[in-house]
């Protein structure tokens, strides 16, 4: 058992994290191109920032010791990263915002991350596709007319409509992504189920 007290933080041109699990734990941060008249040298950054430095340290350790004032105090939906969720309303109030703000724009992130798991999974692109097709309003039998949200069969049942509705998707079923049997196939689908 490893236990970590310290930040992870991975870099990339494209998304460094694509499992649902560890997209989950995460904060993905995104940046442009710098444009070509606003770049700069090492040198030149440098100069900067060691001019900034005591403002930018005097500003950081203000924030830091009225969140850490406001924090017993925060009542906020817990996300999954339950005290990222409790620090960051107290560092918004810090800052002058509300609580309010830094909720909705967290939710929006893990949207787009959840976003972001999804669309890098084959078996996820499928399950969303099967029931979008053959899922919603399906009837529960021949002669009840009432609709239900939801599919029930057997695991290799599911498994050979997966296949259809990946090859109609255009996914490779016999590429290394794509799970070999039905109990591969529920393995896969507990991975995605927290972004689904």
């Amino acid at each position: 058992i490893l236990t970590f007290k310290r930040c992870v933080m991975l870099n990339g041109i494209n998304v460094a994290a694509q499992k649902g699990d560890l997209l989950d734990r995460a904060i993905l941060i995104s940046f442009s191109t710098i444009e070509q008249e606003k770049r700069k040298t090492e040198a030149q950054l440098n100069q900067e920032f060691e001019k900034e430095k005591p403002k930018l340290l005097a500003g950081f350790l203000q924030v830091i010791s009225k969140a850490l004032e406001l924090y017993p105090t925060i009542n906020c939906n817990l996300q999954r990263l339950a005290d990222f969720s409790k620090y960051g309303c107290a560092i918004a109030l810090a800052l002058g915002k509300n609580q309010t703000e830094f909720e909705q724009a967290y939710a929006i992130k893990v949207e787009q991350q959840n976003e972001e798991a999804l669309n890098a999974d084959p078996v996820a692109l499928s399950i969303i596709k099967f029931c979008s097709q053959e899922v919603k309003g399906q009837k529960l039998g021949t002669l009840d007319k009432q609709l239900t949200d939801c599919w029930e069969g057997q695991p290799s049942e599911l498994y050979a409509k997966l296949i259809v509705t990946a090859q109609q998707l255009g996914i490779d079923v016999k590429a290394k992504e794509w799970p070999r049997s039905p109990n591969a196939l529920t393995r896969r689908i507990n991975m995605v189920a927290p972004a689904l």
